[in-house]
């Protein structure tokens, strides 16, 4: 009997020695790289400060590398009383509309990239606030306990 014991626990060592070194496959995915698309990051409020829009182009999944910038564009902000302001590149890719939008003011973006691209977005209006009416927290008794480990119904 002792003997059965000892090549049970022996059988059961070397089964989890096996289990825990046997599932180390390394899984290459062949993803196609897709498109190069162009990227436009920002927005306007009415608070008096630097706002950044970013232009920049999608990268392949798996590249490392940042995000190629799309410097040297011509970038204008343009509201619905005809004034254009013609935004700085402060940084690569990164261009600057200095101070505040006007809530009730409609804005256009027109962007001149340098390989002949242009890019216009319809006006939109920069809408004021909502203000909020009242935050609730309510415990619900249908949300499980952590420590329970029983899962929602």
């Amino acid at each position: 009997m002792k003997m059965i014991t000892q090549t049970l626990k022996v059988l059961g060592l070397a089964a989890l020695v096996v289990l825990s070194t046997s599932c180390e496959d390394k899984i290459e995915l062949d993803l196609p790289d897709g498109g190069t698309y162009f990227v436009v990051e920002g927005y306007i409020t009415n608070i008096d400060k630097q706002h950044e829009i970013i232009l920049s182009y999608t990268s392949p999944y798996f590249d490392d590398a940042p995000q190629p910038k799309a410097t040297g564009a011509i970038v204008i902000i343009r509201d619905n009383d005809g004034v254009e302001t013609t935004l700085p590149e402060t940084q690569p890719g990164v261009y600057i509309f200095a101070g505040p939008g006007e809530i009730g003011k409609s804005y256009q973006l027109d962007i001149f990239l340098t390989d002949g691209g242009h890019y216009q977005s319809s006006f939109e209006t920069l809408a004021n606030e909502v203000p909020i009416d009242e935050i609730v927290w309510q415990l619900s008794e249908d949300e499980p306990d952590e420590d329970d480990g029983q899962s929602p119904t």
